[in-house]
């Protein structure tokens, strides 16, 4: 592969892996720490958790493109199919998740506040407050917000 298109395809895919593992594993600290602390507010969203097998994927495709002249056909198969799981894990890790969610808020009686989750389009947020006091109030500081 030419230089003049292996820089700018290696900054590109670079970038979406660290942002791809970034936003997922910040998502996932802040998910998981507001459920250990029983916070009044949990949020879950499909499409952060998404993000971290696509940054999977666009990391295999990073390391093919920096190491193309010495990649060998064991190695371009490996990653390959890193990629394919990495895409794979970005469709069903969200479903596994929410399961592990709804059980924990269904556990600890926290409510399903509809005003505030967002449910167009594929990826989509679900917001659980521990009473509907704090559902009213979340609601209310988003519509001054917009």
């Amino acid at each position: 592969m030419p230089l003049r298109y292996k820089i700018p395809a290696v900054l590109f895919l670079g970038g979406m892996t660290f942002i791809g593992f970034h936003s997922c594993s910040t998502y996932l600290y802040e998910l998981i720490y507001g459920m250990q602390t029983f916070q009044p507010v949990i949020q879950f969203s499909k499409g952060y958790i998404s993000v971290g097998g696509l940054g999977l994927s666009c990391f295999s495709f990073f390391m093919l493109i920096l190491f193309a002249e010495k990649v060998s056909p064991k190695m371009l198969f490996f990653s390959v199919q890193v990629a394919f799981y990495g895409l794979l894990i970005a469709l069903i890790s969200p479903y596994l998740m929410m399961f592990w969610v709804d059980h924990f808020v269904e556990e600890n009686h926290y409510i399903y506040c509809e005003a505030i989750s967002d449910h167009e389009g594929k990826y989509w947020t679900t917001v659980y407050t521990k009473t509907t006091d704090i559902c009213q109030i979340e609601t209310a500081k988003m519509k001054n917000k917009g």
